[in-house]
């Protein structure tokens, strides 16, 4: 092989890699926005809902005297 051939094959090889390259980082990006709050529609919005309701929950049951399994004071 000459040496514009290996010059082919280099650039074919570094092209698909900055390719590859590229979808990993769009695909990274797009999983790292879902644990950043957006106004209600992320992964990390949700959390939070579910949290403050087992909060109140929790509240409740220690305003009403009830303890929940396992927490039990002596």
């Amino acid at each position: 092989m000459g040496v514009a051939e290996w010059a082919a094959v280099s650039g074919a090889a570094l092209g698909l890699a900055a390719a590859v390259y590229s979808a990993i980082k769009v695909m990274v990006k797009s999983i790292l926005m879902e644990f950043k709050p957006n106004g209600g529609n992320s992964l990390k919005d949700q959390i939070n809902r579910i949290e403050g309701r087992v909060d109140l929950l929790y509240e409740n049951w220690l305003i009403a005297g009830d303890t929940p399994r396992g927490k039990r004071n002596p």
